[in-house]
């Protein structure tokens, strides 16, 4: 049976968020830096850590975003709300809400002394389901029979896909070199576990 090796998907997700936070000016790239520790549960106020996929994912979002904040600045205490209202017109959903979250924390972590975020409207997020716990993820693991089977089981279960995404998904969405299944709305970094299934 197939089972995920964590600690090596974590390094393979962290090592690719390092080498994207090395691509931006210093000291943008410092406070970058200090928003992953953030995710990571390891700021000045405590906050649940997230997964090193779903901290890769974030940054792979706002990397357009920060980007364009290079042309004028090489820092995040330079960000102004015309700034975060070029966002919001530009990207109102999943990039606006990262590039708020990535104001609050340096201003949590007091690396700017406001929030350029504060008092902007964003849309209204819509959660996804949550992946589900390892030990519940082996046991549906050892129902399914065929890697076939195990497919769908990873995709919902470890990606939090819905069900009728799962079924939705089409060949030229896999992009098996990079790990990733790019779907219309968002890009998802395949863990080992899945890689695996795909290529049996």
């Amino acid at each position: 049976m197939l089972i995920p090796d964590l600690a090596r998907t974590a390094d393979r997700h962290l090592a690719a968020v390092d080498r994207l936070i090395a691509s931006f000016p210093a000291p943008m790239d410092s406070e970058l830096r200090c928003w992953v520790t953030v995710l990571q549960g390891q700021g000045r106020r405590r906050h649940p850590a997230l997964p090193t996929a779903t901290i890769r994912s974030y940054l792979q979002c706002a990397a357009p975003t920060l980007r364009m904040w290079t042309e004028h600045t090489t820092t995040l205490a330079a960000i102004t709300r015309q700034d975060i209202r070029d966002v919001l017109d530009l990207a109102p959903g999943r990039p606006a809400r990262i590039a708020q979250q990535i104001c609050g924390a340096s201003s949590e972590q007091r690396l700017v002394f406001h929030d350029p975020t504060r008092g902007i409207s964003l849309p209204a997020q819509v959660r996804l389901p949550r992946p589900i716990q390892s030990d519940h993820l082996t046991g549906l693991l050892q129902r399914a029979h065929t890697p076939l089977a195990r497919l769908p089981v990873a995709l919902v279960a470890v990606h939090a896909l819905l069900p009728s995404q799962a079924a939705e998904i089409r060949f030229d969405e896999l992009d098996l070199t990079h790990g990733a299944l790019r779907l219309p709305k968002r890009t998802i970094y395949l863990e080992t576990l899945t890689t695996e299934l795909l290529t049996q």
